[in-house]
C-alpha cells in the first residue's frame, strides 16, 4: 500500500501545462465539412470530397473521419485496383492503405488549378483538369500536363466506353481519343450550354449541361436532350449511375430515370427541401446525396426517403436536454428527438412532428419514450419514434421543461404549472404541487424514492411522498437565483445556479455549501453534470468549465470547440468515459474524459469542508488502484476492502488523520476477479462504494 497525504498550510491547485493541449471536443455530426462535392467507394470504405478535406466511412456512411486535408477542397476521388487517387489543391495524392496516408504524385511543373474527374485505362491515367488533360503512362505513379488539343481547355469529366476515352469539356463540347490519351478529336453536335458531368450507361453516354440532360447512343456522334418531367430551369449539378438507373442532383433535389432518362422521377422525401444537392452517388446498394450546406444523406431503399448520414444529428441544432436512457443518450432541440447507442453515437431522428415546436426534455419511461415540448405538452412514442400521441389529459400548463421517474410514476414539470404525476398505465395527468410557493418549475431530479424539484426564483423543494408533499431546501442556496440543473456523485447532489454557480450538499436534509467560482469567467452558468471525481459546468458563451471534486478552481476545456454559439451550453451528460456538450445551434459535441484526466494532479492543501468518499481509479482495475477520500476535521479513519460477501480483505487505513486529503493505492494481485468494497469510517461519518477487480 502506499499513501499520499496532502497535508494544509496554504492553497495550492497544480494542473500540469499540457493537461488540455491533446484533448479536444469533437462534434458528434462527424463532419467539418458541409459542402460535398464528390463521392467513390472501396470495398466497404466510402469517401466523400468535401471543402477542405476527404472523409471517409467504414460503416456505409453512420460515421465519418477525416482522412485528408486538402486545401483547395476535394473535387475528384477515383479508386483503382486498390489505390485511391484524389485531387490535393493543384496535384494529385495517392493512397494504397484505405486513406491512412496520402503521398503526392504530380510532377512539381505539372501542377494545375482545379481536379475535376479520373479515368484509368490499360494502365494509363487521365485526369481532366481546369487546364487540360494530366497524363500517367505507369499506372498513376507519376503524372505530366499532356500539351496536346486540349491543352488549356477546362476538361470537366474523364469516361471510357468500348475502346475509347472520352472527354466533356466545360465549353468546347465532347472529345474522343483512340491512343489512351495522347491526342484528342472533338466529335457531337447536339449539346448546348457548358458541360458539368459526363457518363456511360449501359452502352450510351450521358451529358449534364447547364440546359439539362443530354444522351449518345453513337459513341457522342449526336446528342438529344432528355428532360421529360424535370422541371423547368432545372440546374443539374451531378450524375450518377447504377446498372440502368440515372440519379441526378439538382437544385430542386434528386431526380431517378430507369428508362435512359426518356422519363425522370423525383426522390427526395426526407431532403431538405430549399436546399441543393451538389452531389449524389451509389455505394454498397444505397444512395448517397451531398446536401448543400447540410452535409450528407442516405437512402437504404433507391431514394424513397433519405436520412441524414452525418451521425445522424443537425450541427445546427440548439440542444435543450441530454439525458440517459438504458443503452442510448436521448437528445432533445428545437429541430426534433433524437437517440443514440451510447457507446458508438450515432444519432437517429424519432422524427418528432415538426409543428410541435421545441422539445425541453426527453425520457425513457417503462417501454416508451416521452418528450416535453414547449406549449404543446407531452407526446409519447412506443415504436422509436414512428409514431407520437399526444398524452395531455389532465395537464393545465402545457409548457414542459423537465421529467423525473419514480418506479411506476413519470413527472413532469411545468412552467406556470407545477408538477404533474402520471401514474404508469393511467389515462391523465395529476397536478402534485402541495407545498409549492412557485409553480414556474425548471428542473427535477429523483433520488431513490426521493424528487428534487427546482424552480425559477425559489431554490429548491423536496418530496418523499411521490409528489403529495413538498418542502422547501435552500439553506446555503442565493435567493431570488434561476436553478439551472442538477448533478449527482456518489452522495453528492449539485445545484446549478444562473448568477451564483455551482452548490453541493451531501447529507439528507439537503442543506447546500457554495463551490467556488474561481476560475469562473463566465456570468451565467446554464448546466451542470458530475463524475465520481469531477464536477463540469456549462456557461452561456464561455464554454465548458471543469473542477476535480474538492477543489478550489475552475478551469476552461474547450480545445476543439469552434465559434461563438457552440461556446453556449445548454446541457451536458456524462457515461463512462465520454461527456457530452449539447449546444445552442452548433448541435451535439462530445470529449473523451480520460483525455480530461490526463496529466491532472489535484493537489488540494486547503482545508476540505465535507467528508468524501472518491470513486476509485480507475475502475475497473487489474492490478491497481487509488481510492481517495477527504476530512473537513481530525478524526480517527478507517479505510478497509471488504469482498462480495462481506468478509474483510484487508484495511488500507486504521489511525488518526487531520483534516485534509488523501489517496490510497491498493494492489490487488494476488486476488481473484470479481466485486469488491470499501468503506471508509471517520468518526460518526461513513460511506461504502463498489469496486471491480477485472484480470
Amino acid at each position: 500500500m502506499k499513501r499520499k497525504i496532502f497535508l494544509l498550510t496554504l492553497t495550492i491547485y497544480l494542473f500540469c501545462t499540457n493537461v488540455y493541449l491533446n484533448a479536444q471536443w469533437v462534434n458528434t455530426d462527424g463532419l467539418g465539412a458541409k459542402s460535398v462535392n464528390i463521392f467513390a467507394s472501396l470495398e466497404q470504405n466510402i469517401y466523400m470530397g468535401g471543402s477542405g478535406n476527404i472523409y471517409r466511412s467504414t460503416n456505409n456512411g453512420l460515421v465519418w473521419s477525416q482522412n485528408l486535408s486538402a486545401w483547395n477542397g476535394a473535387r475528384a476521388i477515383c479508386v483503382d485496383r486498390g489505390r485511391i487517387f484524389t485531387d490535393d489543391g493543384n496535384r494529385i495524392s495517392r493512397s494504397i492503405d484505405n486513406g491512412e496516408t496520402w503521398v503526392p504524385v504530380t510532377n512539381n511543373n505539372d501542377e494545375v488549378s482545379i481536379i475535376y474527374d479520373f479515368v484509368f485505362w490499360n494502365n494509363y491515367g487521365i485526369a481532366a483538369t481546369l487546364d487540360g488533360i494530366l497524363h500517367s503512362a505507369n499506372n498513376g505513379n507519376t503524372w505530366s500536363l499532356l500539351r496536346n488539343s486540349l491543352f488549356q481547355k477546362s476538361v470537366q469529366a474523364v469516361v471510357v466506353l468500348g475502346d475509347h476515352i472520352y472527354a466533356g469539356t466545360t465549353y468546347s463540347g465532347v472529345y474522343y481519343s483512340e491512343d489512351n490519351g495522347y491526342t484528342w478529336t472533338n466529335i457531337g453536335t447536339g449539346l448546348e450550354g457548358y458541360l458539368i458531368a459526363l457518363k456511360v450507361v449501359d452502352t450510351n453516354l450521358v451529358a449534364v449541361m447547364e440546359t439539362g440532360v443530354y444522351i449518345s447512343v453513337n459513341n457522342g456522334e449526336n446528342w438529344s436532350k432528355i428532360n421529360n418531367n424535370l422541371p423547368v430551369g432545372i440546374e443539374v449539378s451531378s450524375i450518377a449511375v447504377s446498372d440502368y438507373n440515372i440519379y441526378i442532383g439538382s437544385n430542386s433535389g434528386v431526380y431517378k430515370s430507369t428508362n435512359n432518362g426518356a422519363d425522370w422521377a423525383k426522390i427526395s422525401t426526407g431532403l431538405p427541401p430549399e436546399k441543393g444537392v451538389t452531389a449524389v452517388a451509389v455505394c454498397n446498394s444505397n444512395l448517397y446525396a451531398g446536401v448543400s450546406g447540410n452535409g450528407i444523406y442516405r437512402s437504404t431503399n433507391d431514394g424513397a426517403e433519405w436520412k441524414t448520414a452525418n451521425y445522424g444529428f443537425p450541427s445546427t441544432a440548439n440542444i435543450t436536454d441530454i439525458s440517459i436512457s438504458g443503452d442510448n443518450f436521448l437528445a432533445s432541440s428545437q429541430h426534433g428527438a433524437f437517440i443514440s447507442n451510447r457507446e458508438e453515437i450515432f444519432w437517429s431522428n424519432l422524427d418528432f412532428p415538426a409543428d410541435y415546436g421545441e422539445i425541453k426534455d426527453l425520457i425513457k419511461f417503462g417501454d416508451a419514450i416521452y418528450a416535453g415540448s414547449w406549449y404543446y405538452g407531452v407526446f409519447r412514442t412506443v415504436d422509436n419514434g414512428l409514431n407520437w400521441v399526444q398524452v395531455n389529459n389532465g395537464l393545465t400548463n402545457e409548457q414542459i421543461f423537465s421529467f423525473a421517474a419514480v418506479d411506476t410514476t413519470l413527472f413532469a414539470a411545468t412552467y406556470g404549472g407545477g408538477v404533474f404525476k402520471y401514474i404508469k398505465n393511467s389515462s391523465s395527468w395529476v397536478p402534485v404541487n402541495n407545498g409549492l410557493s412557485n409553480l414556474n418549475m425548471r428542473s427535477l431530479l429523483a433520488i431513490g424514492n426521493d424528487l428534487l424539484a427546482g424552480t425559477y426564483n425559489k431554490g429548491v423543494y423536496l418530496s418523499t411522498d411521490f409528489g403529495a408533499t413538498w418542502v422547501p431546501r435552500n439553506s446555503g442556496l442565493p435567493a431570488g437565483d434561476v436553478l439551472r440543473g442538477f448533478a449527482v456523485s456518489g452522495n453528492n447532489i449539485y445545484a446549478g445556479m444562473s448568477d451564483g454557480g455551482v452548490y453541493v450538499s451531501n447529507n439528507n436534509q439537503i442543506e447546500w455549501t457554495h463551490i467556488t467560482k474561481t476560475g469562473f469567467s463566465s456570468e451565467l452558468l446554464v448546466s451542470v453534470a458530475a463524475t465520481d471525481d469531477y464536477i463540469f459546468a456549462g456557461s452561456w458563451g464561455e464554454g465548458i468549465y471543469c473542477m476535480p471534486i474538492g477543489g478550489t478552481k475552475w478551469t476552461q476545456i474547450n480545445t476543439g470547440l469552434t465559434g461563438y454559439d457552440v461556446y453556449r451550453i445548454n446541457a451536458l451528460a456524462i457515461y463512462n468515459d465520454k461527456i457530452l456538450a449539447g449546444t445552442n445551434g452548433c448541435g451535439i459535441w462530445m470529449r473523451s474524459l480520460s483525455e480530461i484526466y490526463t496529466n491532472v494532479e489535484d493537489v488540494i492543501l486547503e482545508t476540505p469542508t465535507n467528508y468524501i468518499l472518491n470513486q476509485n481509479y480507475p475502475n475497473p482495475f487489474n492490478p491497481s488502484t487509488t481510492i481517495s477520500f477527504s476530512l473537513p476535521a481530525k478524526e480517527f479513519v478507517t479505510l478497509k476492502i471488504y469482498d462480495a460477501l462481506g468478509k474483510e480483505v484487508t484495511t488500507l487505513v486504521n489511525e488518526e488523520l487531520n483534516a485534509g486529503s488523501y489517496k490510497n493505492d491498493w494492489n490487488a494481485g494476488n486476488l481473484s476477479s470479481g466485486i469488491y468494497f470499501y468503506r471508509l469510517q471517520a468518526g460518526k461519518y461513513s460511506e461504502t462504494r463498489k469496486l471491480i477487480l477485472l484480470k
